[in-house]
């Protein structure tokens, strides 16, 4: 399963850089950190795209009329998965630094904070690639293969049947879905370690979600 080469998603700047979550509704894709996307003010984790609500009385008809959305913005207990856990920065030396994480194509190592790439003093010929977060990753996966098992569950078609954000059967989806879950429960253990009294109390969004099974992830 080398989705790496295989789907546009998989090199997209939102795939890489953002969170990802699907509205409830249609199940499109959305990237929470750039798109406008709606949250019900009475049900819990229930978020819509900007198209669902335009289109209420198509959509919306199997959720209660009486039901109001407001502007969604990520939960803030995901501002953990914005931290680059035991990363420093070679420049402000600030360690597990929230934003962009960027390290040089030619030293070893040297890692630099969004903060400080465009100030940094160092050897002009070298250039800085971009880190992907990969409990951003994790969290990504996850959902595109919770989507895709929705989907192709809905559609009620072949064993062979692919979605074709991802290019997953539905058996995949659920063996990515499962491994992810299991990569993100480790990292978020991982973090309450390393960031202690800092950020001890959350939880990740991902568990919270309504369709999540907890038990899977705790075996």
């Amino acid at each position: 399963m080398d989705d790496n080469n295989l789907k546009p998603i998989f090199s997209s700047q939102s795939y890489l850089e953002s969170l990802f979550g699907f509205c409830d509704l249609c199940l499109n894709l959305i990237d929470c950190e750039n798109e406008l996307f709606f949250e019900c003010e009475t049900c819990n984790n229930v978020i819509v795209c900007l198209g669902c609500v335009k289109h209420r009385t198509e959509r919306l008809n199997s959720h209660p009329s009486d039901h109001h959305f407001c502007p969604g913005k990520p939960q803030s207990n995901t501002h953990w998965m914005q931290r680059n856990l035991s990363i420093v920065c070679n420049s402000c030396r600030e360690k597990n630094f929230f934003g962009k994480h960027y390290q040089c194509r030619q030293c070893l190592n040297y890692n630099i904070c969004s903060k400080c790439l465009s100030k940094v003093e160092h050897n002009q010929h070298h250039t800085f690639k971009y880190i992907s977060n990969p409990i951003k990753i994790h969290n990504n996966r996850c959902l595109l293969a919770d989507r895709a098992l929705q989907i192709l569950k809905f559609r009620n078609g072949k064993p062979t049947d692919r979605d074709e954000i991802t290019g997953w059967s539905y058996l995949e989806a659920e063996i990515i879905y499962l491994d992810e879950m299991n990569n993100y429960y480790t990292a978020w253990k991982e973090a309450s370690k390393i960031l202690e009294d800092d950020d001890i109390d959350f939880i990740p969004s991902i568990i919270e979600h309504e369709k999540i099974a907890l038990p899977l992830i705790l075996i």
